[in-house]
């Protein structure tokens, strides 16, 4: 362990020597697309967001996303032990299934309460995530209550290109990464396959055998025009084996997610366009134990799917931008498990329709935003959503912000009808509210400071001893600050959160969330050499059981050399002084842990 500290000791001179790079340009004002459906500058957004970069993520050399989200404020991760294992995501203190995630725009979830699988996603094929804070049902329906991530895959730049990346490191870490792609104006392809294989270690705290996690995961997306017709396709496909340790034995589970689109956009009269495509998501999981021959070799195999259809159109009226859409999807669960005390079966569907309309102006110094969504359930009947977003600039560089939106989420199939199902579950409903402050420094500084509040009615909780879920009412309130820096010799990143997460029918807290939690990280570029220091802190937390999860925090650091125009090797630690924390009350994390990266990237 203590060869690992040497990481935390040799960025100190960096960060005072070499001549700085003086043509690093700021990253303060990305382009992103959650917020509103379309592209627009992080300053011109009204909610909070945060966006991961593609510099972001070859730098803290995440295994999956969920390494990427836990770092910030706000958002709580839940890991039933290392890599590969399930991952809960809270975002502002909703449910894990109040998080709406999407890969390329594409829905990504599973019919139940964990939602999506992020475990199984891959970052080397991402070029950024797009974290949205706060409510978004109006604009991108069920899910989205607490939040949205929306991960967007990398594209081929002008001309050949490819890549190769080689990682290793702790715990028999061996990563292979191969991308290739083509662009000609118009037209691209690209294609991205990673190779992970990761020896792991004991999931639980009271030991045991190493829990190991493979996975290969292919991307590939292109688009062409056709006579002023444009034709873009995207599909990512995971497959592997996770080991894990359950009631004492030791199991393992098969995995294969599917993630697809295609997508027409045409002109239509008077500047408008309209975007129409046809997506998917499937995850099939085999649960398998093994070793034990007086037991069936499969104990568990489910199939959850999800396809629809989407239109969407998009242009100006009288000078307001307006965008509207309709929407149709079908989602079906098909699983089995096989125990001692028989066979339990579920296969169940629900279709959803919905239409939806955005309006956005600007008058002088406001600018402002609605949106509206009609819902037609096929066991919940017609919902209506909707959101109203103000902004004020005080000065050029001075901004204020409010948000109202209402939510609706339905419970997940396997809420409603699984082993352990409550078919008399009712749908949540969310009132959300958010006032926030943008304030620009120069053109090298931001401060951004946030007050939200959201209240869940039927809020789907479950119950610790028989398993069941039921409907009660909770209220997440609580406020977030974050200070950016960032010019050609430092960045500067500096964040926290506070939040009280109450279940409002037992007068608890809710459990697993954070009542508070810091991130600070400082980098320094220089001509050939880039160093980081990284730190995070959360505070205690309740778990399902009642234990209490303490508080603790985390020093990461890592540097970069550029060897060639084309090479460049990182070296990162990660939890430098050797923490003993959980996530989960019994689950192991990871102790101090070193990794390597060299990446070759060629363009002619």
């Amino acid at each position: 362990m203590k060869t690992l500290l040497f990481l935390g000791a040799i960025t100190a001179p960096f960060l005072l020597s070499f001549p700085a790079s003086a043509d690093t340009p700021s990253e303060l004002d990305p382009v992103t697309v959650t917020a509103t459906r379309s592209e627009q500058s992080l300053s011109g957004v009204l909610p909070s967001i945060t966006v991961i970069s593609r510099a972001d993520i070859e730098r803290l050399q995440p295994n999956d996303i969920a390494d990427l989200l836990r770092f910030i404020p706000g958002v709580d991760v839940a890991r039933n032990g290392g890599p590969g294992q399930t991952v809960s995501v809270f975002i502002r203190g909703g449910n894990s299934d109040h998080t709406l995630f999407m890969v390329d725009g594409v829905r990504y979830t599973t019919e139940t309460f964990l939602n999506a699988l992020v475990q199984h996603l891959t970052p080397e094929s991402i070029e950024r995530i797009e974290v949205l804070k706060g409510s978004r049902s109006a604009a991108w329906g069920s899910d989205a209550i607490g939040g949205v991530v929306n991960i967007i895959t990398r594209q081929a730049p002008e001309g050949l290109s490819g890549g190769l990346s080689l990682k290793g490191g702790s715990y028999g870490t061996r990563d292979t990464s191969v991308r290739g792609g083509i662009r000609r104006g118009a037209h691209h392809f690209n294609a991205n396959v990673q190779v992970q294989n990761i020896d792991g270690y004991p999931p639980l705290r009271s030991g045991g055998r190493d829990a190991g996690h493979e996975n290969t995961t292919l991307v590939l997306n292109g688009g062409t025009d056709i006579a002023g017709q444009r034709f873009e396709f995207q599909h990512q496909w995971a497959t592997g084996t996770t080991e894990f340790l359950q009631f004492g034995a030791d199991r393992s589970q098969d995995f294969d997610a599917r993630i697809g689109q295609l997508r027409w956009i045409t002109p239509l009269p008077g500047d408008w366009n309209l975007q129409v495509s046809g997506q998917f998501s499937r995850d099939t999981l085999d649960q398998l134990q093994p070793d034990d021959a007086a037991r069936p070799n499969l104990l568990s195999r489910s199939e959850i799917e999800r396809h629809g259809v989407e239109a969407e159109a998009w242009g100006a009226l009288a000078g307001v931008d307006l965008r509207l859409g309709f929407l149709s999807n079908l989602s079906a669960i098909d699983s089995i498990s096989y125990s001692a005390f028989g066979d339990s079966l579920t296969q169940e569907k629900t279709r959803r329709k919905a239409g939806f309309l955005q309006a956005s102006d600007r008058w002088g110094a406001v600018d402002a935003l609605v949106s509206a969504r009609y819902t037609d359930h096929q066991q919940f009947g017609d919902v209506t959503t909707g959101s109203l977003e103000l902004g004020y600039h005080l000065t050029p560089s001075t901004r204020i912000a409010a948000l109202y939106g209402t939510g609706f989420k339905e419970p997940d199939l396997t809420d409603l009808f699984g082993s352990f199902g409550n078919p008399d579950l009712q749908p949540e409903q969310s009132k959300s509210a958010e006032l926030n402050l943008r304030q620009q420094i120069g053109d090298h500084q931001a401060v951004t400071v946030a007050l939200f509040d959201l209240r869940i009615r039927d809020f789907i909780l479950f119950d610790p001893v028989s398993f069941n879920p039921y409907n009660a009412t909770a209220r997440i309130h609580g406020t977030e600050i974050r200070w950016q820096y960032d010019d050609a010799r430092w960045r500067f990143d500096l964040s926290g959160s506070l939040q009280d997460p109450q279940n409002e029918v037992t007068g608890g807290k809710l459990v697993r969330r954070s009542h508070k939690s810091l991130s600070a990280s400082a980098q320094r570029r220089f001509n050939t050499v880039a160093v980081g220091l990284d730190v995070f802190a959360q505070g205690r937390r309740e778990d399902s059981n009642q234990a209490i999860l303490g508080g603790y925090g985390l020093l990461n650091a890592d540097v970069t050399w550029q060897l060639s125009p084309s090479l460049r090797l990182a070296v990162r630690g990660e939890n430098l002084l050797d923490r003993r924390y959980e996530l989960i009350d019994d689950y192991r994390t990871a102790a101090a842990s070193g990794y390597v990266t060299l990446r070759y990237d060629w363009q002619p």
